[in-house]
């Protein structure tokens, strides 16, 4: 797919939304961390994005994907599941998405981490065990918990569910 099929709008808003999933991504990877430099114009540009290109129903639209994509993900922050940088960054790329397609990221990034953690487990179950048996160590902690913590910056995830989308020009559906 390249851009010069595009119209101006699309291209722009094509290059907005894969620069800030993408940078998140490395960001998250490298620092464990999103950064405010990145989300906080990440969300004015894409608002401007959508009072320019898109008028009334965009900032709508685009308002309704950032809310439902930060209201869900603080949900998950509040639980002790990701940290604040992920509600910040779902709810910049929010307002460039629009609600159903925020929908669709946060649906097929949950796909993405429900498969990286089951390749995890079974990948930890054989070499964890066997690396603490042969140090010495013990496998479990005094209550039969794993000692291993599983760690996924949710960036990438969330990277990957948006450049699927992109690539497939944003007729990215669930099959409901």
């Amino acid at each position: 797919m390249t851009i010069t099929g595009m119209g101006l709008a699309h291209a722009i808003w094509f290059c907005g939304v894969a620069g800030l999933a993408t940078v998140a991504m490395f960001t998250d990877m490298s620092a464990r961390k999103i950064p405010n430099w990145l989300t906080v114009p990440g969300f004015l540009l894409g608002l401007c994005f959508q009072i320019v290109a898109n008028g009334g129903p965009g900032v709508v639209d685009g308002m309704m994907g950032s809310g439902i994509g930060a209201f869900l993900l603080l949900l998950m922050w509040l639980c002790g599941g990701g940290g604040g940088g992920d509600v910040k960054l779902i709810g910049s790329l929010g307002i460039w998405l629009g609600a159903w397609q925020t929908i669709c990221v946060l649906t097929c990034s949950t796909f993405f981490i429900a498969i990286s953690t089951l390749v995890f487990l079974i990948y930890k179950q054989f070499t964890v065990r066997r690396t603490a048996s042969l140090n010495g160590l013990p496998v479990t902690n005094r209550r039969g918990i794993p000692r291993v913590r599983l760690v996924i910056p949710y960036a990438v995830p969330v990277g990957f569910a948006t450049w699927i989308l992109l690539l497939g020009n944003g007729r990215f559906q669930l099959p409901l």
